[in-house]
Formats: C-alpha cells, sequence, structure tokens
C-alpha cells in the first residue's frame, strides 16, 4: 500500500516538473513568433493550387485545343504553383450545367458561352445582341468585348453576385442561317420552320412564325439529319467542326459580321480567384487573354476553310441586300429594345453599356 501511494506521488511530482520546465523553455523564446498554423503568414510562394477545367466540347476542337495551351501556360508562369486538369466532352459538367457546374464549384474554370447566362444574367446579355445592320467581324468585336468588359465595371460586378467572374472574353465569328433545302431570303420565309438557335435570337425566330428549337451541340447532327430541325443559326466553322457541311446546302449571309457574334471566354468560381494570391490572379488572366487573342485568328483562318468547302460543294449563298436586311432589322431592333427596357427596369446600365458598344464598334471598324 505504502509502495503505492510513494509511486503515484513520484509520478504526479515528475509530471508537474515536465509542465513547468516546458513552459520556461517557451517563455525563453521570441514572444512575437507563433507557432506554424496559429496565427503565423502561409508560405503562398510554395503552396500548389490544383484546378478543375470543364469543357463540353471534344478535345480536338481548335479552341479546347487553345484552352489545353493555356493551361500549360499557366502551369509554366507560376513555376507549377497552379496546376489545372483539364475535363472535355461532358466528362466532368454536363453541356446544359455549364454554369451551375461553374458557380457552384464544381470545376473551377469553364469554355462558356454568353447564351448560357439566359435566365441568369441581365446586362451581360449585352454580349449576344443582334444587329440591325451590316456589323463588323468577330476580330473587331473581340476588342469591343475586351474594352466594354472593362469600361463597364457593372458586368464583371453582375457575374461575382452569381459566383463567377470572366477571366477572358473575346467574340466568336458572325453567326448566319444555314438550312437544309429552304431559301431563306426575309422574315416572311421563316414562317413555319423550325429553326435551332439560343437566346435572343429564338425569341425573333418566334416572333416571325417560327419554331425555335434548342438542342445540344452533340445532338445537332442527328437533329438536322432526323428532321428536328431543317435550319440553324450558327458559325461557318462550327458546320466544318460539327460535320454539318455534308447536311445543309443553303445558306443566308448578314454581312461580314452575321445576324450576332456570341461572347465566348473563360470563366472562374470567384471563391477560386479569391482563394489566389494576386499574382496568380493576374498571371491567369494573362495566359487566357493570350489565348484568347490568338483564337480569334485561328477562328478567322477555319472561317475562311469551311466557306471553300461550301462553294467547292456547290451550296447556294443568299447575299441579303440592304433592303432585305431592313426587313429583318425591324424584328432586330425591337428585341434589342426589349432587352434594355427590361434590363433597365432592374437597375442595371443597359442602354448606356449598348450605347458603348455600338460607339466602340464604329470606332473600331
Amino acid at each position: 500500500m505504502g509502495g503505492t501511494k510513494g509511486m503515484k506521488k513520484f509520478v504526479l511530482i515528475l509530471l508537474l516538473s515536465v509542465l513547468v520546465f516546458s513552459f520556461l523553455l517557451a517563455g525563453c523564446g521570441d514572444s512575437t513568433t507563433a507557432p506554424e498554423g496559429i496565427g503565423s503568414p502561409k508560405d503562398t510562394e510554395s503552396e500548389v493550387y490544383h484546378l478543375t477545367f470543364t469543357d463540353w466540347g471534344p478535345e480536338q476542337l481548335t479552341l479546347a485545343q487553345q484552352s489545353v495551351k493555356a493551361i500549360k501556360m499557366v502551369e509554366e508562369r507560376t513555376n507549377g504553383r497552379v496546376k489545372i486538369t483539364p475535363y472535355f466532352s461532358e466528362s466532368l459538367v454536363k453541356y446544359e450545367d455549364t454554369f451551375s457546374g461553374i458557380s457552384t464549384g464544381v470545376a473551377d474554370i469553364a469554355w462558356f458561352v454568353s447564351t448560357f447566362s439566359t435566365g441568369i444574367h441581365d446586362l451581360n446579355l449585352i454580349w449576344h445582341r443582334l444587329f440591325s445592320e451590316e456589323f463588323p467581324d468577330h476580330r473587331v468585336m473581340s476588342q469591343v468585348y475586351k474594352d466594354l468588359l472593362n469600361n463597364v465595371p457593372e458586368l464583371q460586378e453582375e457575374m461575382e453576385k452569381t459566383g463567377v467572374r470572366w477571366l477572358s472574353i473575346f467574340a466568336m465569328p458572325g453567326q448566319d442561317l444555314h438550312t437544309t433545302k429552304k431559301e431563306v431570303r426575309t422574315p416572311e420565309d421563316i414562317k413555319g420552320m423550325k429553326i435551332q438557335a439560343y437566346g435572343d435570337v429564338s425569341k425573333m425566330i418566334n416572333k416571325m412564325g417560327g419554331a425555335a428549337i434548342e438542342v445540344p451541340v452533340n445532338d445537332w447532327y442527328m437533329g438536322f439529319e432526323r428532321g428536328l430541325f431543317e435550319g440553324q443559326f450558327l458559325q461557318w466553322l462550327t458546320l466544318d467542326a460539327m460535320n454539318l457541311i455534308e447536311l445543309v446546302n443553303c445558306h443566308t449571309v448578314f454581312g461580314d459580321g452575321g445576324l450576332t457574334n456570341s461572347g465566348v471566354g473563360y470563366l472562374v468560381n470567384l471563391e477560386t480567384w479569391n482563394n489566389l494570391p494576386p499574382d496568380l490572379q493576374e498571371i491567369l488572366v494573362e495566359c487566357f487573354d493570350t489565348v484568347s487573342e490568338e483564337s480569334v485568328e485561328l477562328l478567322q483562318q477555319e472561317t475562311e476553310a469551311a466557306l471553300q468547302k461550301l462553294r467547292e460543294k456547290g451550296n447556294k449563298f443568299i447575299e441579303l441586300t440592304p433592303e432585305e436586311m431592313a426587313s429583318w432589322g425591324e424584328y432586330v431592333n425591337d428585341i434589342n429594345q426589349e432587352w434594355i427596357e427590361e434590363t433597365e427596369a432592374k437597375g442595371l446600365p443597359a442602354r448606356d453599356t449598348f450605347e458603348e458598344m455600338m460607339r466602340l464598334a464604329k470606332e473600331y471598324w
């Protein structure tokens, strides 16, 4: 009994001695230095950020290859501090879930087309306005879009309210109308036709008495082939990329710029963006901006190649006269005005933004 009590007393004294000794050692150190992980700053220069990138299209497409180039460029310029894993062909996020996937953080960065903003954003639908007269091509409009994003802070602010922000934006080549059989010159020719389209182009078709149908990109070929729709507003190069050249025979041409230039580019999840140090944010923007500028020229080359294939195939090209363009312009102006009024009613500077876009386009053209 006595031996056990003595042993317990010895252990207690030993423990108290260790605690006192540890406290004295801590007091002898630099009192301004906190242990790692308890209020001390992170070594951000050695931390590696692992991000994901999503694109619903196949990796072999030109724009997808440009995305791969941007991803490699980011890793090189950050010395491996940012590593981005790409996912193509809907392997991470489905086509129709692109925006929700990026805004909720399923992916950190996404290839984004402005038509996905319908029903989500208001002011950012400026990237999908319709043109009531002949307009400059996508090379000019890409600079217009880039400057507009910088000149109108409300555009980025609106995106941030939904959990994302633009890394880079540019204009796709203009959309013209491609049909399997019917020649289309005026809005009256659209009546009764089934046309694949998005956003305000869909509104225009419905106003003209046609039926606008929205089909996922991977079903475009099947849709044309099976007669689900008989026409589509699309870029020339995309006809080639999706093997649609063999299915269409007539083309309605709305000048050099097409009926509309869809704004496209790269979105980043806002939380992901905010967690990156400023130097890495800057590199991310520079890299995706660089490939965006390169993409504009590559898209022009592919546009010319696609047009050559269509000419060799013997397809019919319908160049609209100024009078015919004006007949389409009546519907276009109504749709643009509706968008301006609806967006202004929500407290957003739609009219000023639209007028600034028009000013820049005329200045650069």
